[in-house]
């Protein structure tokens, strides 16, 4: 396979500069370790599959069995597990629950391991285990039949027996049975006695408003998108209200949170793309050819492409899908063409997977680095990517690409350029 990447010496900078203690599992053949970011082997080659760190600890395969490993290359997870995932918790305010890993086995019982005492601490007799909020984890025995275990004190907050149960925070729990609703207060661990939810003496914190909620109502709006209260309202307007005609040109009117902002009528045709106006741009065309306008009509990209794909662009961060010949390719707002010649292209979390008849590639679009374009030259793609932290802040982006369409060709490619796998 053609291993050319193209690899900029300013990201090479960079990344020397960056923590070198993360690993990234590497493949050798039909065998898996793990490699500092430089590519030097660090872990032996001696797995069937390994998965990221994530907090100190990776799932690893011995045949069909995982265990899990810590970076020193000890088993810290016996393997005798068919899956194991280390929580992150549902509300993201809240800290990581350390040193516990949610195992499996393989008829999908669930339960949890403490890494540190290393024992299992909830039974895998479970259908269900979730992390919600700190160290409160959701618990479901069969339909309708739920608790919430605290891992730290190692107690129940609430036994699985509830129709519903659900950490509203890290501090109160709350509980459905026959039909009524209850608060469970969580001190030091420990449940606290229940009261009924509707008088509660607690303020639990509210959940967000469901998003496009006052927007599928029509409701009034204020110029910044939200139900109004005390701003001046600014009616919804409906796309043929937006879209304006006159003497054979086109303009657009955009609503919430550009409301008031005109496009004049004076364009060949407008692309009103699926979330194009959002973004307060706007495809249009004029004499022939498509440039891109903000809401104030100042010209973003001038007129000069015979087409423009607003449905596959990252324009908040300044990147453009311009259409030639049949053929796109991904510009920045100064025009310069990053990648070109593509059948498709559609975006991930560290750029854009990239098409040429039936190879794929990468173009990562990292924020604080400069974009890397690795050339279509994989057999597929897999995203999304995922991010390793370096420490400082840095990151670095990892994303999944089978090599050929032979078995075991799969492995790593970072948002360095380097490949994390060898035949």
């Amino acid at each position: 396979m053609k291993r050319l990447l193209l690899f900029s010496l300013i990201q090479l900078a960079v990344m020397q500069g960056f923590a070198q203690d993360a690993l990234i599992p590497y493949r050798v053949k039909d065998k898996w370790g793990y490699a500092s970011l430089d590519g030097t082997l660090r872990i032996p080659a001696q797995y069937d599959r390994c998965e990221l760190f994530q907090n100190g600890y990776a799932a690893v395969n011995k045949g069909s069995m995982v265990g899990a490993i810590n970076a020193k290359n000890e088993v810290v997870v016996p393997f005798d597990y068919f899956m194991i995932y280390f929580p992150v918790p549902a509300e993201r305010r809240y800290p990581r629950a350390n040193n516990y890993a949610v195992v499996a086995t393989r008829d999908n019982r669930y339960g949890v391991y403490d890494i540190v005492s290393q024992r299992l601490i909830l039974d895998t007799v479970y259908s269900g285990v979730d992390n919600q909020a700190g160290t409160l984890f959701t618990v479901e025995k069969k339909r309708h039949e739920k608790g919430v275990f605290d891992v730290s004190s190692r107690q129940w907050i609430a036994e699985a027996i509830y129709y519903e149960a659900d950490p509203v925070s890290d501090t109160i729990v709350k509980v459905e049975k026959d039909g009524k609703e209850f608060v469970i207060p969580v001190r030091d661990g420990k449940p606290g006695p229940m009261s009924d939810w509707a008088v509660a003496s607690l303020s639990p914190v509210p959940p967000p408003p469901a998003p496009g909620t006052w927007e599928e109502k029509g409701e009034v709006v204020d110029v910044n998108g939200l139900p109004s209260r005390s701003k001046p309202a600014v009616p919804r307007l409906t796309f043929k209200e937006q879209l304006i005609r006159k003497d054979g040109r086109y303009g657009f009117r955009f609503n919430a949170p550009f409301a008031g902002d005109v496009i004049p009528a004076i364009y060949d045709s407008i692309d009103c793309a699926n979330g194009s106006e959002s973004e307060g741009l706007m495809a249009v065309k004029k004499k022939g050819k498509w440039g891109v306008v903000n809401t104030k009509n100042a010209v973003v990209l001038p007129f000069i492409y015979e087409g423009l794909d607003m449905t596959r662009g990252d324009h908040r961060n300044g990147f453009f899908v311009i259409v030639s010949n049949g053929k796109k390719s991904i510009i920045d707002r100064k025009g310069i063409v990053l990648a070109s010649g593509l059948d498709d292209i559609y975006l991930t979390g560290a750029g854009f997977v990239l098409t040429a008849g039936e190879d794929h590639g990468v173009l990562f679009t990292v924020e604080g680095t400069q974009p890397l374009l690795v050339k279509p030259q994989f057999y597929i793609v897999i995203t999304p990517s995922k991010e390793v932290p370096l420490g400082n802040g840095k990151s670095i982006h990892v994303i999944d690409v089978v090599a050929n369409n032979k078995a075991r060709s799969r492995g790593y490619l970072a948002s360095t350029g380097r490949l994390f796998f060898e035949d």
